[in-house]
C-alpha cells in the first residue's frame, strides 16, 4: 500500500517533542498546530514511545492521513499549497514517500526541544520558548497590568495572575525506550540547547545505541550566547555532520533589542569560536543563519546582511534563512501603519536582495490589512519592556509614527 496523496510521510518517519506547561507535547512536527479535543482538553502529552505506538496517537493520525482526510492540524502546509508554494508536506514527501512502510512507524527524522531553559527573553517568543520570559513577564506586564495571552498563555498564570517562572524540563523522556537507531537527521532546538543538561544525556544514549554515527546530521538552532560543554564536542567529533543555525534577528544593538538580554559582543566572539571547531577539533561543522523578520527588526535586515557576507564571510553563505513573525500580531510587520508599510516597501527596494527574497517580503506585508489598534498594542508593550530593560524603542528604530 502506498501513501495516500494528501497524506505526510512525516507520519511513519518523524516526530516532534516539545515543550509545554501541561507536560511532553509528540506531534507528528512542529508545524501541527496544537488544539484541543472536543472535551477542550489537550490530547496530546504521551510519553513519545506510547504515542508511536500502534494503538495510539500518531497510528490514528495515519489512519485519518490514509483516509484522505484533510487535518485542520496542518493547515500550515495545505495554505502554502494552495498558494502554489512548496510546503513543508511536499518537501518532505519528496525525501521520505519512496521509503515509507504503511504498516510500519521507523523513526528517521526527530526534533527535540529539551526545555524552555533559556537566557534570552525574544519579543516574539513565549514562556513556552524561553523560561526567563516568566521573569520578564511579572517585572513588566504584570506591573503594568497588561495581559498578553501570546506570551503567557492562561495555563501558565498563576492564582495572583503572575507567570510561573519554574523551567518547563522535558527530562520525562525516556529515550531508552525509542529505537534511535535508524535516525538520518536529528534538529534540536530550544529554550537554548547549548544550556540543556538533557542534551548531553540524549547524545550519550544516541552514541550508544546508533550503529553508524557517521551517516547523522545533527541541526541546531542557537540564539549563539552560549557554547556547549566539551563532552558534547568529544560526541560531534563522530557525527557525520553538525548544522550550526545562527539564530540572529538583528545587527548589533537591534538584535539586542529584539532578544532581551542578548549581548552582541558576545554573539561575535562565539561565531568566531564555532568557526575554530573546524580546525581545532576537526568536525563536519556546516554553518547557517536564521532570522525572523519582525517590526524591531525589519528595518536593519540590510545590515544584518552586509555582516555576514562581508564581515563573517560563511562558508558558501548564499542567503539569510528567512521567517516572518506572525503572532503575537503586534510585531508581525503585515500589521503596521499603512505609511509604515508603504516606506518599508520602498525600502525593500534599495536592499541587495534576490527577486524571489524581494517578493516574498512584498507578499508579506499584503498579507494583511494595517491595524492601528494593534500598533497601539505595539508601542504600549514596547513601552513596557523599555521600562524595564532601559533601552529605548526610539532610539534604536527611529521611526515618525511613534
Amino acid at each position: 500500500m502506498t501513501l495516500h496523496p494528501n497524506a505526510c510521510s512525516l507520519l511513519w518517519k518523524h516526530v516532534a517533542l516539545g515543550a509545554h506547561p501541561f507536560g511532553p507535547i509528540v506531534t507528528p512536527c512542529c508545524r501541527f498546530f496544537i488544539g484541543k479535543d472536543e472535551n477542550n482538553e489537550y490530547n496530546i502529552f504521551q510519553p513519545p514511545h506510547e504515542a508511536i505506538k500502534d494503538e495510539n496517537y500518531i497510528k490514528l493520525l495515519q489512519q485519518k492521513m490514509q483516509n484522505g482526510e484533510k487535518l485542520p492540524e496542518c493547515i500550515k502546509c495545505w495554505t502554502e499549497e494552495a498558494a502554489g508554494k512548496e510546503s513543508m508536506r511536499q518537501h518532505f514527501n519528496n525525501q521520505f514517500a519512496n521509503t515509507v512502510n504503511v504498516e510500519k512507524f521507523e523513526l528517521e527524522y526527530l526534533e527535540i526541544v529539551f526545555s524552555n531553559l533559556c537566557n534570552l527573553a525574544c519579543r516574539m517568543c513565549t514562556i513556552s520558548d524561553s523560561s526567563s520570559w516568566a521573569n520578564l513577564y511579572n517585572k513588566t506586564f504584570y506591573v503594568d497590568k497588561i495581559r498578553d495571552e501570546h506570551v503567557v498563555p492562561i495555563e501558565s498564570i498563576d492564582a495572583n495572575g503572575k507567570a510561573k517562572t519554574k523551567v518547563i524540563s522535558m527530562n520525562q523522556y525516556d529515550f531508552t525506550e525509542i529505537d534511535l537507531s535508524k535516525l538520518t537527521l536529528i534538529k534540536i532546538l530550544g529554550g537554548e540547547p547549548m544550556m540543556s543538561v538533557e542534551h548531553v544525556g540524549f547524545l550519550k544514549e544516541l552514541e550508544k545505541v546508533h550503529p553508524n554515527l557517521e551517516s547523522l546530521e545533527i541541526v541546531y538552532h542557537t540564539n549563539v550566547t552560549k557554547r556547549p560543554p566539551l563532552e558534547v564536542i568529544e560526541i560531534w567529533k563522530k557525527i557525520g555532520v553538525i548544522n550550526i543555525i545562527f539564530s540572529i534577528d538583528g545587527y548589533g544593538e537591534v538584535n539586542d533589542y529584539a532578544r532581551t538580554f542578548s549581548d552582541w559582543k558576545t554573539i561575535e566572539e562565539n561565531v568566531e569560536w564555532y568557526y575554530s571547531l573546524k580546525l581545532l577539533y576537526n568536525i563536519n561543522l556546516q554553518f547557517g543563519i536564521h532570522t525572523v523578520l519582525n517590526v524591531l527588526t525589519a528595518w536593519h535586515f540590510d545590515k544584518l546582511r552586509n555582516w555576514i557576507t562581508n564581515d563573517k564571510n560563511i562558508d558558501n553563505f548564499k542567503e539569510i534563512s528567512i521567517d516572518f513573525v506572525r503572532y503575537p500580531k503586534y510585531l508581525n510587520l503585515a500589521y503596521m501603519p499603512a505609511d509604515l508599510k508603504d516606506l518599508y516597501i520602498e525600502k525593500i527596494k534599495s536592499i541587495n536582495l534576490s527577486k524571489k527574497q524581494k517578493d516574498r517580503l512584498i507578499n508579506h506585508m499584503a498579507s494583511e490589512a494595517s491595524d492601528n489598534e494593534v500598533w497601539k498594542e505595539f508601542l504600549i508593550k514596547m513601552k513596557s519592556l523599555d521600562k524595564f530593560t532601559k533601552k529605548d524603542l526610539t532610539k534604536i528604530i527611529p521611526l515618525e509614527s511613534y
